[in-house]
């Protein structure tokens, strides 16, 4: 079974979900609602712009933004779990190779991804 929903992508500095990324958590819902038998892993992560632990903490809001939608979206919290990396994993470079800025790869790295996990049998169902 493959089930594939888009990364939430988040503005600099920011942590609150753009209006046009709301049909990315409604389809989201609306999978969870319909699959009562699978978990979801809120895995959120920020640019390398600013410090560490600044990046971690505002990873860590992006996860708690998400986990606040699908809670108040009937998901049940045992349902949720949340991770935060801060700028640790990209998937896009922040920077060219000649050093200058990436604006494209920074945007990119400001994410929340999504893991299903069929809690009956334990398995990971990639997106």
């Amino acid at each position: 079974m493959i089930v594939q929903f888009e990364n939430l992508k988040f503005d600099y500095d920011n942590f609150y979900i753009k209006s046009e990324e709301q049909n990315i958590l409604t389809k989201l819902v609306l999978y969870l609602n319909n699959n009562p038998n699978i978990n979801i892993e809120v895995s959120s992560h920020t640019d390398s712009v600013g410090t560490d632990q600044y990046n971690l903490e505002l990873s860590k809001k992006r996860s708690e933004v998400v986990m606040e939608y699908l809670l108040n979206n009937g998901i049940n919290k045992n349902r949720i779990t949340t991770v935060f990396y801060g700028e640790h994993n990209p998937i896009a470079p922040n920077t060219n190779s000649d050093g200058t800025d990436n604006p494209d790869g920074r945007q990119i790295n400001r994410r929340s991804e999504f893991k299903l996990i069929q809690e009956s049998k334990k398995e990971v169902l990639s997106f």
